[in-house]
């Protein structure tokens, strides 16, 4: 939603030298775009990056000498870079100390927007034991890190054991080399060994994605977080697959207590600047694929699709704001003014589950940055959001299109696919109830994925983000409510679904 793509697998391109670009970008759409130099030679962005590298066993990390005493590693990025993209980071960290690191996480970030600056603290591991050091640089621990305030804190988790319980697993030293050793070995079980070493290709807060290199083309890992409202992806993309093996790729290998799968390149990302007649292809080819899946919904939901139709969000829409702190996004005028709106849309949802249309499989966060081209035809992927909707709130890459006209021509094309089920004038009236209520699913994730998030600049993002799709309820409030929509079917208090 509104580019929400951290819990993104990749899409990587067939045999190019550079695939982060390829990469369906976990950064979402509260991240600006960064700033570059302009033609008139306007100053651009830069990030200044303090280094904190932990020693891979010790709580110790690493210091250089400098005039005022022992100093982290420093070095300087490009426009405003953001540490889900690791390999700039891990390349800074290589030109300044000489050896391999791995990323873990950012421990603070701070914009000057006077200077264009952004001051990022990362922390790092050497991947090896025992790296050659750059000469009188030590590894420094204990109460001579005192003096060192990005240091000690760090270092302060590691002798205490104590982390934030909502810290992600790949943020921890020792996952990496456990998440390289079972890629080594489930791959070198399918014939297919690795060559060289596992890299870091996204380490954000809902995903990590590391890519190894084998004889038969690169490979990618995802592991995605367990959340209450994620499935768990490994195993519903291979029932998907069996399903439909022309649109949904099938994992390598999953892991699925761990929530880790391998998948092989699947081709480029279409993107999100594809032209307008490649996303009506792509938008006619979801759609076949939805009602191709309406007659295995219990397989789906069997196989860990979460149940998000129309009855599920109508009770959601009365309960839910009365359960969430909504202060951390809205006003208190505004509050009040979504807690109120909460019958309407439980009415729509009801308009909407009695319009002739069937449930169908979900994505849940279609765009296409979540779609790679294959052959003849398109590859659907990041299923951590899978589930059973109503097919139309699916459709945000259109409600969120900023053109009137764009949005009528693409609705036309995709409702064009539905003409077998329902007359026009219904689909029109679909609809119109499908787009808040698509707005009511977005801001139903976001706040569940928010508030299982370490704090840091991805959940801060992501709370802004999810302001959005909480104001547009509001908006959707303010306007007079559809012609004709029932009241709010009964139903019993429900708690969230949560995935298998």
């Amino acid at each position: 939603p509104g580019g929400r793509v951290g819990n993104a697998t990749a899409a990587q391109p067939d045999g190019r030298a550079a695939p982060e670009s390829q990469v369906p970008d976990p950064a979402p759409s509260f991240y600006a775009p960064p700033v570059t130099e302009s033609a008139a030679g306007t100053a651009s962005w830069r990030t200044r990056v303090r280094a904190i590298v932990l020693h891979p066993s010790r709580p110790e990390a690493l210091v250089l000498p400098a005039p005022g005493g022992p100093a982290l590693p420093e070095f300087e990025l490009p426009d405003r870079a953001w540490t889900g993209r690791p390999q700039p980071f891990v390349q800074g960290v290589r030109d300044a100390v000489g050896f391999e690191v791995a990323l873990l996480r950012s421990a603070g970030e701070q914009d000057d927007d006077d200077g264009l600056i952004r001051h990022t603290s990362a922390v790092f591991v050497a991947r090896d034991e025992c790296p050659a050091l750059p000469d009188n640089a030590r590894w420094l621990g204990g109460a001579d890190a005192a003096g060192l305030a990005d240091l000690a804190p760090v270092l302060g988790e590691i002798v205490a054991g104590r982390v934030p319980a909502e810290r992600a697993p790949w943020r921890d030293r020792a996952w990496l080399g456990t998440a390289e050793e079972w890629m080594v070995t489930s791959l070198a079980a399918l014939g297919r060994p690795v060559r060289g070493r596992v890299e870091q290709v996204r380490m954000a807060e809902l995903s990590c994605v590391l890519k190894a290199a084998t004889d038969d083309g690169d490979v990618y890992f995802k592991a995605t977080l367990r959340l209450p409202l994620f499935a768990n992806e490994g195993r519903v993309m291979a029932a998907l697959a069996e399903l439909f093996p022309a649109d949904i790729p099938a994992p390598l290998a999953v892991d699925p207590e761990r929530r880790w799968m391998l998948l092989p390149d699947l081709g480029p990302e279409v993107g999100w600047n594809a032209p307008i007649e490649v996303l009506e292809q792509v938008l006619r080819a979801f759609a076949g694929l939805q009602i191709r899946s309406v007659g295995s919904l219990d397989r789906l939901l069997a196989a860990g699709c979460l149940d998000r139709t129309p009855q599920w969000l109508a009770r959601q829409a009365t309960e839910w704001p009365a359960t969430v702190d909504l202060s951390r996004w809205l006003s208190a005028g505004e509050a009040a003014e979504l807690t109120a709106a909460a019958t309407g849309l439980a009415s729509a949802c009801a308009a909407l589950a009695g319009q002739p249309l069937p449930s169908t499989l979900g994505h849940g966060d279609m765009h296409l940055g979540n779609v790679a081209r294959s052959g003849g035809g398109y590859l659907f992927f990041d299923w951590s959001d899978a589930c059973v909707l109503h097919p139309f709130l699916d459709m945000i890459t259109i409600f969120l299109d900023d053109d009137p006209a764009i949005r009528e021509r693409l609705r036309d094309v995709y409702l064009a696919e539905w003409a077998s089920f329902a007359p026009r004038d219904q689909l029109l009236a679909a609809w119109q109830l499908a787009e808040p209520l698509a707005a009511l699913n977005q801001a139903i994730s976001y706040v569940s994925i928010a508030a299982h998030l370490e704090p840091g600049p991805d959940r801060d993002g992501l709370i802004d983000e999810t302001a959005t799709w909480l104001r547009r309820l509001i908006d959707w409030h303010r306007q007079p409510a559809p012609a004709g929509a029932p009241p709010a079917p009964a139903a019993p208090s429900e708690p969230l679904a949560t995935a298998p």
